[in-house]
C-alpha cells in the first residue's frame, strides 16, 4: 500500500509537478505565490492546494489523464505524461501551438479521437462501443466518466444530462465528418462524444474521473504520484487517499 506524503507549502513546486514544466508563466507564478501565502498564513490544507492544481491543469495534464484512463484503463507512465503534456521533442503536446488553438472542450474531443480511433485505445473502443446505438454509448460513457450516483450527489439529474448529450448527436456527427473523415463516422462521432463528456466533467469538477484526478494531483504535490495505474482503483473516491489531505 502506498505511503502518501504531501509537499504543499510551496505551491510553485506543486504546480510545476502537475503541469510537467520546469518554470511557470508569470500569471501562474503569481497564482502559485498567492496559494503559498494562503497555506502559510491562512492554513490552507493540502486538499485545498490540490483543488488549485486541478484548476490550472484542466486543459493540459487532465486531458491526458482522463483520456488514457478511459481508453487504456491506466494513466500514462511518468515519461509518457511528460511527452504528452510538455516535451521539447513532441511538437504537438498539450502545451504546444497545435492544442493552444483549441477550446477546452475541443482539446478533450481531439485528444479523445486521436487516442480512441488511431492510438492505443482503438481496439478497446471499437470492441466496446462500435456495436451499440449512439444513445447507449452516451449512457455507458457517462456512467464510466462521471457515474450516475456521483452526478446525483452533485445535484445533477443523470437522465436529463444524458438526454441533453444524446440531443447533440448531429453536432458530433458533423464534427466527426469535418475533423475525422478517414475514420468510421459512427465511431468517430462516439469518440467526439466521449471527449465532450470528459470536458464537461472536468469543467464542473464532478464525478469519478474528476475526483480521481484531484486525488492524483494531491499525491503529485511532492512529485511521487503513482503512474501507469488504474486511476479509479488507485485514486478514486473509494481509495485511501480520498480521505487524506484535509488537515
Amino acid at each position: 500500500m502506498a505511503t502518501y506524503s504531501f509537499n504543499t507549502t510551496n505551491a510553485e513546486i506543486a504546480f510545476k509537478n502537475a503541469l510537467r514544466v520546469t518554470s511557470l508563466t508569470p500569471e501562474l507564478s503569481k497564482t502559485a505565490a498567492l496559494v503559498t501565502t494562503s497555506v502559510l498564513i491562512d492554513g490552507w490544507t493540502p486538499r485545498q492546494v490540490a483543488w488549485q492544481m486541478f484548476d490550472v491543469t484542466k486543459d493540459t495534464t487532465s486531458v491526458a489523464l482522463a483520456a488514457y484512463q478511459f481508453y487504456t484503463g491506466a494513466t500514462p507512465t511518468a515519461a509518457g505524461l511528460d511527452w504528452l503534456v510538455n516535451s521539447p521533442a513532441n511538437f504537438t503536446d498539450l502545451n504546444d501551438g497545435y492544442y493552444r488553438r483549441f477550446s477546452l472542450e475541443n482539446r478533450y474531443i481531439n485528444f479523445s479521437a486521436n487516442l480512441g480511433l488511431a492510438g492505443e485505445g482503438r481496439d478497446f473502443f471499437a470492441a466496446n462501443y462500435k456495436n451499440m446505438t449512439f444513445a447507449k454509448a452516451v449512457e455507458k460513457a457517462y456512467d464510466v466518466i462521471i457515474g450516475f450516483q456521483y452526478a446525483s450527489n452533485a445535484g445533477i439529474e443523470p437522465g436529463d444530462a444524458i438526454n441533453d448529450i444524446i440531443s447533440r448527436e448531429t453536432y458530433f456527427k458533423d464534427y466527426a465528418a469535418q475533423r475525422m473523415p478517414i475514420y468510421d463516422p459512427d465511431l468517430a462521432a462516439k469518440a467526439a462524444m466521449v471527449g465532450y463528456i470528459m470536458a464537461e466533467a472536468i469543467k464542473a469538477e464532478v464525478g469519478l474521473y474528476a475526483r480521481s484526478i484531484e486525488n492524483f494531483y494531491l499525491d503529485m504535490s511532492d512529485g511521487t504520484a503513482e503512474h501507469r495505474v488504474n486511476l479509479i482503483a488507485v485514486y478514486g473516491p473509494d481509495s485511501r487517499i480520498d480521505d487524506l489531505g484535509w488537515g
